[in-house]
């Protein structure tokens, strides 16, 4: 129990060095009394997307990792990274850069991308759960996620290519498939907190794995 609280303090105290670097160190004079907040703003949004992102991470990869009883498995194995990228890039391609509506509602441009990767996300897991319905075997599952990630990274690549017809939106995919978090806002930070609070509750809500199997 002692050496839990350790480590549960040692993270914190990382946590709070990490954010208290991410806000003083970067491009841009913290002395400029005009510039000051505008540049802390900026520095926040990014800084709570990419906790957002790290959280989701590793309760994906931990998530994963009991249900597939392997320390070294991750959600790439069962296809639903490549899935989160092929969606991501076919919204990008399909979806005008305005935005678009969805039931009558009407997204900002800064949602459909997520939205995609959810949806790409999403629907390999279906399909993963789909061609393994009949039977329990590990490895069955590993080699048709393979399949899945391979057959996802594939068309990823199509995708990047037909996307190159148009220099604005080629550079728009290249940049998502390589990532960062140096455009992001305050809806950029508002969504990741929403995903990441959601499934890190949903997961915790089914923290015996017994249940998550039975839910899958």
């Amino acid at each position: 129990m002692l050496h839990s609280i350790k480590i549960a303090m040692s993270l914190c105290l990382l946590l709070s060095l990490s954010l208290y670097l991410g806000l003083v160190t970067g491009e841009g004079d913290l002395g400029d009394h005009q510039l000051r907040g505008m540049f802390l703003k900026l520095r926040l949004c990014r800084i709570v997307v990419a906790f957002g992102i790290g959280a989701s991470l590793s309760v994906a990869g931990v998530l994963v990792q009991g249900f597939l009883h392997n320390p070294l498995a991750s959600p790439s194995i069962i296809g639903t990274t490549g899935g989160a990228s092929l969606g991501g890039k076919l919204v990008m391609l399909l979806v005008p850069s305005s935005g678009s509506t969805l039931f009558g509602l009407t997204l900002p441009p800064e949602a459909v991308v997520p939205l995609g990767c959810l949806a790409g996300a999403m629907g390999a897991l279906l399909l993963l759960m789909a061609m393994t319905r009949q039977g329990d075997s590990t490895v069955k599952l590993l080699l048709t996620g393979f399949l899945i990630s391979s057959i996802s990274v594939s068309l990823g690549a199509l995708m990047t290519a037909l996307a190159q017809e148009s220099w604005d939106l080629g550079r728009s995919v290249i940049a998502f498939t390589l990532g960062g978090v140096s455009g992001s806002g305050y809806r950029q930070a508002l969504m990741i907190s929403i995903f990441a609070f959601s499934g890190t509750l949903a997961v915790w809500r089914c923290s015996d794995m017994r249940c998550v199997i039975r839910r899958l």
